[in-house]
């Protein structure tokens, strides 16, 4: 669907312009705003992932944050279909069966509670981070091959459906200028899906700028 290849587009751009407005400016660094890109392994795995964070830190060494991360070009394995019998004029032929790839996305949205540990004067700041919220899993299936119809001949609708997600992992920054920061984030999460539950590691280069 248009509306479907538009969403990575358009998260993209989100994560690249969103900072843009936020300026390098002296402040008490208790409101950031941080970009990511990255990968997700695990369930379907590797698969690119872009994210955006807001943080708010009322006292050291807590703070709080909103995620909102998007997984696209998800694989989710494959099956197969039943297999084929044709009726021929002088005997039955059974083909082997066909075989489908299961692709999606996944669009999560959470709060976390992040703990920052204390490293005294240095320039690096490495933190934790847990919590929770909901996630979007879309499932499509594709024909990939077959004896009776060529492969990609079949697509099915596809379906979604909301889960829970509960995640928890963590990072290092370092702090390249005044107010801004350039760091590596590692996070697990678990999707309660209907289906079987995905686990997801995601590896994220990010940027963030702290006001």
């Amino acid at each position: 669907m248009p509306s479907t290849r538009l969403l990575p587009r358009v998260f993209l751009v989100l994560v690249l312009l969103v900072p843009a407005p936020v300026q390098a400016q002296a402040g008490d660094g208790k409101v950031s705003i941080s970009s990511s890109i990255g990968a997700s392994v695990a369930d379907g795995g590797p698969a690119p992932a872009l994210g955006v964070t807001f943080g708010y830190r009322p006292m050291e060494p807590f703070g709080f944050e909103l995620e909102l991360s998007y997984l696209l070009s998800m694989d989710f394995g494959e099956f197969d279909g039943p297999r084929i019998l044709a009726l021929g004029l002088f005997r039955p032929t059974i083909y082997p069966p066909l075989e489908f790839d299961v692709t999606g996305r996944a669009v999560m949205f959470g709060a976390n509670v992040v703990g920052y540990l204390p490293v005294g004067g240095s320039r690096l700041r490495p933190y934790v981070v847990a919590g929770g919220g909901v996630a979007d899993v879309e499932r499509r299936v594709e024909q990939r091959e077959g004896c009776v119809c060529p492969a990609g001949s079949y697509r099915g609708p596809g379906f979604s459906e909301t889960a829970l997600a509960l995640s928890a992992g963590g990072g290092l920054d370092l702090q390249a200028w005044r107010a801004v920061a350039v760091g590596v984030d590692a996070r697990y999460t678990h999707l309660f899906t209907d289906a079987d539950a995905i686990d997801l590691a995601r590896i994220s280069g990010r940027v963030t700028w702290r006001f």
